[in-house]
């Protein structure tokens, strides 16, 4: 029995001893590789593998591996695990900062302009807007806070939002455009308290009690079309844009409006030469020899900005541009021009007024209605022959752009009495004669021409291959404009009136409008424009019959024969983009 236990000892000493030298073993570094053996002798079969011992009850099982892991290889290098990448928090943000994957061109941001595009580029829509805070002042004879109901001018100094307009334009397909802006509008409506709303109910004779007007000095708000159109481009050469657009005459009308020289455009151009500012139709525009001849030719309603063709008949506008001095660095951008229009007015279908002569600032120094010898509001209408034809230079040479432009235009008229426009026509004239403006700019410091091009309005395109322009500059302008024209309101016959303009009760017939103004205008990018405007207004012989314009001397308080000037000062923040 002894002897059997002590057999039993010596076999478990002999496995624990194994465990230690196999432990060790697997803890030494490699081995230095032995030398090449001989040959040797074919291998004998394996013998069966010895049966795993069980753990006694009761007791842990030891957790040996059967064949350890080789050790690394001498010199080897564990591989580096890239470390995972950062979670992208904010969808938005991963929108943002994906790129065209060939190109590497952002799909949204600012260059130029703010933009969403596809990877692909064959998509891309662009929020626009323009914010014009504007503070306008006047001086000169006649001009008081006065409202006109008490007889005076009502030209006190006013703060106001002059334009706030917003957007959209875009590209699509490589060969489309399309641009829709819209004015947000505010006004105050019966500023003298006499408009009415009704003379009286249904039956009852009018008297002054039972008379309803308008609320005094109300606010009335509204949204106006501007720019709208599409544009198809088959090559820079020939493209089609339809929709509502400025027409191709005059190249201050076809300047953007918030690069024009002044704040607002000259009183030749705004109120003689392109008097509906916008027009709808079609337009075909190109560019040949790069812009060396470019053209613009139009078929529109011929009415004026958002009014719905009122006759039959459209307008026919067009433009010629010639650049000659390319190959002159200097002065490569040069260009002459000449522009002209054509259209009919149908006397039983057009009832709207003349558009009036107008202030850069809004005073109304010649009116298209007036009274006649019996008290009626008799109203200056379009009727028969609308033509006009000019040309323009403009001429940049260092920081200096010199500008001009001419035209005569010969307007047949026709007259109406208030409320009996569209039935009655009481007699036939003429509205004719010269309406022209030059300008010249001075980049006094920082960089030159921020603002858009002068005289071209073509889509905006989306360019990233272009460095964005971050200018900044002193604009200095000074602008001279005229209208030498003439009314007459019976030249093409009917019944005389003794206030007629041209009879004999009234024979003036001229109307003498020149404007002098000088303009500072500091650029911080093309997105913003401060802006510092002086106008002097001159009516030689106004308040006699020498000339059928006024100045608020002519017209209010102690009326003056002698007054003929009217100062205006304005200063705006601009912030457009």
């Amino acid at each position: 029995m002894v002897k059997k236990s002590i057999r039993v000892l010596s076999a478990l000493s002999a496995v624990a001893l194994s465990l230690a030298i196999t432990n060790e073993a697997a803890a030494q570094p490699a081995p230095q590789p032995a030398p090449q053996p001989g040959p040797q002798p074919a291998p004998q079969p394996a013998p069966e593998p010895a049966k795993k011992p069980e753990p006694a009850p009761g007791s842990a099982a030891l957790s040996v591996p059967e064949n350890p892991p080789s050790p690394p290889a001498a010199g080897a290098a564990n591989p580096a695990v890239p470390p995972p990448p950062l979670p992208k928090t904010f969808a938005d943000e991963a929108a943002l900062a994906l790129r065209d994957s060939a190109t590497g061109e952002p799909v949204a941001g600012w260059h130029n302009m703010f933009f969403f595009r596809d990877p692909d580029g064959n998509f891309r829509l662009s929020p626009s807007g323009d914010m014009q805070l504007d503070f306008h002042a006047f001086v000169g004879p006649g001009v008081s806070s006065e409202s006109t109901a008490r007889g005076g001018s009502g030209l006190s100094p006013r703060f106001f939002v002059k334009r706030l307009r917003v957007g959209v334009h875009g590209e699509f397909l490589k060969r489309w455009s399309f641009l829709a802006t819209f004015d947000l509008t505010q006004s105050i409506t019966n500023p003298t308290g006499t408009d009415e709303t009704s003379a009286a109910p249904a039956g009852v004779d009018p008297t002054s009690a039972t008379a309803r007007y308008r609320p005094v000095e109300g606010i009335d708000a509204g949204v106006g079309l501007r720019d709208v159109w599409v544009n198809y481009s088959l090559c820079p050469c020939l493209n089609f844009q339809v929709g509502q657009f400025r027409p191709p005459f005059s190249q201050e009308n076809r300047t953007s409006d918030t690069s024009t020289p002044l704040m607002e455009r000259s009183i030749s151009t705004r109120s003689f030469t392109v008097p509906g500012q916008r027009e709808t139709g079609l337009m075909l525009w190109g560019d040949f020899g790069d812009d060396i001849f470019t053209y613009e030719l139009a078929v529109v309603g011929g009415d004026g900005q958002n009014r719905a063709t009122v006759d039959i008949a459209p307008d026919f506008v067009g433009r010629l541009l010639v650049a000659p001095l390319k190959s002159i660095k200097l002065i490569k951008d040069a260009r002459i021009g000449v522009s002209a229009r054509h259209g009919e007015r149908d006397s039983e279908a057009v009832g709207y007024d003349v558009v009036p002569f107008s202030t850069q600032q809004g005073f109304v120094l010649w009116n298209s209605t007036y009274k006649d010898s019996r008290g009626n509001v008799t109203h200056i209408i379009p009727s028969g022959a609308q033509n006009i034809i000019g040309g323009e230079l403009y001429f940049p040479i260092g920081p200096v752009d010199i500008a001009g432009e001419a035209y005569y235009a010969a307007y047949h008229t026709r007259e109406g009495i208030d409320g009996f426009q569209m039935t009655n026509t009481e007699r036939l004239g003429t509205l004719n004669g010269v309406g022209l403006t030059s300008w010249v700019t001075w980049w006094a410091f920082g960089d030159q021409r921020i603002g858009a091009a002068v005289g071209r309005q073509k889509p905006p395109k989306l360019n990233l291959k272009k460095k964005a322009d971050l200018k900044r500059g002193l604009e200095v302008s000074a602008l001279f404009s005229a209208i030498l024209a003439g009314y007459d309101g019976n030249s093409r016959g009917g019944e005389d009136d003794e206030n007629t303009p041209g009879s004999a009760g009234n024979p003036a017939t001229d109307i003498d409008i020149y404007q002098f103004s000088g303009a500072l205008s500091y650029w911080h990018t093309r997105s913003v424009r401060l802006s510092f405007n002086y106008s002097l207004f001159m009516t030689p012989g106004s308040g006699s019959t020498e000339n059928l314009a006024a100045v608020p001397g002519n017209l209010y308080g102690e009326k003056d024969p002698n007054a003929h000037l009217l100062h205006e000062l304005g200063t705006r923040v601009q912030l457009a983009y």
